[in-house]
């Protein structure tokens, strides 16, 4: 118990995490943490995922491959990872869940004090990848204003996603317990400004300019206070005056003060499209939409947060980029399944998927830290 003792010892005098890992998260990258665990917290874990499963606590995760921004929706069909949500009533070895939970509660009170959010943590679940499982490109949140009639519902929303592996030591070795399983983020360059990925004052992050510095976060405004007359909203009574909602999209300065990149804009708006099927927009069509509110010489610099230019049947070059990366400020993060390691990234801020497990079976615990939504200022409906 080296391992466990060691990390106890430097949760009580330092911290799990580094300063370079708090800016990493800040940046939009990905934080790797080996021996987060220790190797006998890992194989409890890991125990008790076997004895669950062979309860019949795992199913299926139901998902549908709806990650390609244009493709086809199929189902995963055999290609499905098995899942367990992580409820205060499920069996199996609560001590090794409790003392894992101990260790998470430490790691969500260091990144609400050094991120200033106030995190808690509300999703957790176990997760089984066999041979020929995967988990296609997509994003852990969004800006409410993009989910349609989801929108707005839920009074938290995902910040922090982490994961913690929990395979064999021989993960990847020749003749050990299996291969493959990578998790693979998208990132970007850092911008040197002042701007942190992810949210600004409550505002959600839907894209990025190709700046010469590097890229920079584009942030969606939906509480743009203006005022609301029969000439403009069909729905204000003669003689009345009330408020409406407008959209702006903004980044931040050195100085952290708001730099508008669009002019107020809303659904109404001439410059905002329609849907080609009339109904909702496509990944491509909701990029393109917001890239057209943008002032003129900025809309060639605009992709969005889950633009991902790196695709599997290309092979990456040297400096792992790729030629269909307009910008070539986009770079790929793999990361291999060893037991025991830590995975953090913002939730809003990068695109991710699970690459095939070749052999073997890859276990993991895994979840969110949410922080509080937004709420709606107190002119909204007056």
């Amino acid at each position: 118990m080296v391992k466990r003792e060691s990390s106890v010892l430097a949760a009580a005098i330092g911290g799990i995490l580094l300063p370079r890992h708090f800016s990493t998260l800040t940046r939009g990258g990905v934080v790797e943490v080996p021996n987060f665990l220790s190797s006998g917290q890992t194989n409890a874990l890991r125990r008790d995922i076997k004895q669950l499963r062979d309860l019949g606590e795992f199913e299926a995760s139901g998902l549908r491959n709806n990650s390609e921004q244009d493709g086809p929706i199929e189902a995963y069909g055999e290609s499905d990872r098995l899942v367990r949500i992580i409820t205060p009533d499920l069996g199996g070895d609560i001590m090794a869940r409790t003392e894992f939970d101990d260790i998470l509660e430490s790691l969500r009170a260091e990144l609400s004090s050094s991120l200033g959010r106030t995190l808690s943590c509300a999703e957790q679940y176990y997760s089984i990848y066999g041979p020929g499982s995967y988990l296609a490109c997509h994003m852990d949140e969004r800006h409410e204003d993009t989910k349609g009639d989801r929108g707005w519902e839920s009074r938290s929303r995902r910040s922090v996603s982490w994961l913690v592996y929990l395979s064999e030591e021989d993960w990847e070795i020749p003749g050990g317990a299996g291969s493959g399983g990578n998790f693979r983020g998208y990132v970007r360059s850092e911008c040197q400004t002042a701007a942190r990925c992810g949210s600004h004052e409550g505002d959600l992050q839907v894209g990025w300019l190709a700046r010469a510095e590097g890229d920079e976060p584009v942030f969606l405004d939906s509480w743009v206070q203006s005022k609301a007359t029969p000439e403009v909203d069909s729905s204000v009574k003669g003689g009345d005056v009330l408020w409406r909602p407008l959209s702006q999209l903004y980044c931040t300065s050195f100085t952290g003060n708001r730099d508008a990149v669009s002019p107020a804009f809303s659904s109404d708006s001439e410059s905002w499209p329609v849907p080609a099927d009339g109904v909702g927009f496509t990944a491509n069509e909701l990029q393109a939409a917001f890239a057209a509110q943008l002032h003129v010489p900025l809309r060639g610099l605009f992709s969005a947060t889950d633009s991902v230019f790196h695709r599997d049947d290309l092979d990456l070059e040297e400096d792992g980029k790729q030629p269909d990366d307009p910008w070539g400020s986009q770079r790929v993060v793999d990361v291999s399944p060893s037991g025991g390691k830590l995975v953090l990234f913002d939730s809003v801020a990068v695109p991710h998927e699970v690459l095939p497990v070749a052999s073997g079976e890859r276990f993991a615990v895994a979840g969110w830290f949410h922080e509080r939504q937004q709420s709606f200022p107190e002119w909204f409906g007056t």
